[in-house]
């Protein structure tokens, strides 16, 4: 079986499996905020766990073991050069937690789109799919994953790649921080407005407001023709946390249904 090994286990989350089990079980304690009635999908950050971890809990948090078989998770390009998207050829993504099988016919099916192509290269040190996977392990329980990395694409192809691989039983994530390395008040200025955005369903975000922000329009597109709506969860920075407000990375995790 080809396995694609963790990539930043040890820097951005902890490479020890119960060190794992014990920064993310607290986040993950049940909470008295109402999920949304029929989930359909989650816009998360993929920091360093010490910095976003918490914020990204507060969608976890919605999901429990059996809700969903497959899991559709599109992050943006942080390594190589890609234009349009990318799905892996391998067979799982391994964790501390174990292994997660890929969705081979789900990626089949992708790649009949004309905007997509495999490249395990562009997925080999990607952190932004590899950081979620933990606490989809804690949640769901077992699941098929597809993982697309998504560079500049227009929002219609990655809506039309989302279409084609969704299903009732299929959980849609978004790997996006939002803006980067302004000082603390300036970030939480323009976060209120590409938040505002997101929730509006406007799907020309540019990669000022969101790192996600390919993936990210095409979704609120598809969650548009889907007549979806966004609840924003939980928001923050990471100067929250270090205590540089000079420069600082806009978090928020959101659901869309």
């Amino acid at each position: 079986m080809n396995i694609r090994p963790p990539a930043v286990a040890g820097t951005f989350y902890p490479a020890s499996t119960n060190a794992l089990r014990a920064v993310l079980q607290p986040w993950l304690l049940p909470q008295t905020t109402a999920a949304p009635r029929a989930l359909r999908g989650l816009i998360l950050p993929h920091a360093g766990y010490q910095y976003s971890g918490a914020i990204a809990a507060a969608g976890f948090r919605l999901l429990q073991a059996g809700d969903f078989t497959r899991v559709l998770l599109l992050c943006p390009n942080h390594r190589l050069p890609l234009l349009g998207m990318a799905v892996p050829g391998v067979d799982a993504f391994a964790t501390p937690l174990g292994d997660i099988s890929v969705d081979r016919l789900g990626c089949q099916r992708a790649l009949k789109l004309a905007d997509v192509q495999q490249r395990d290269d562009v997925h080999q040190l990607e952190h932004a799919i590899e950081v979620q996977l933990p606490f989809l392990q804690l949640t769901l329980g077992e699941f098929l994953l597809l993982p697309v990395v998504v560079g500049p694409c227009p929002p219609a192809a990655v809506a039309r790649l989302i279409e084609t691989l969704m299903s009732d039983d299929a959980l849609l994530l978004v790997s996006s921080d939002l803006s980067h390395y302004h000082n603390s008040d300036d970030a939480e200025l323009l976060d209120g407005l590409t938040l505002r955005q997101i929730q509006s369903l406007n799907h020309d975000l540019d990669g000022e407001q969101a790192c996600g922000c390919h993936a990210l329009n095409g979704a609120l597109l598809w969650a548009a023709r889907k007549g979806l709506q966004v609840q924003l969860l939980a928001q923050g920075h990471s100067g929250q946390i270090s205590g540089d407000n000079q420069r600082v990375v806009g978090y928020a995790a959101l659901a869309l249904a």
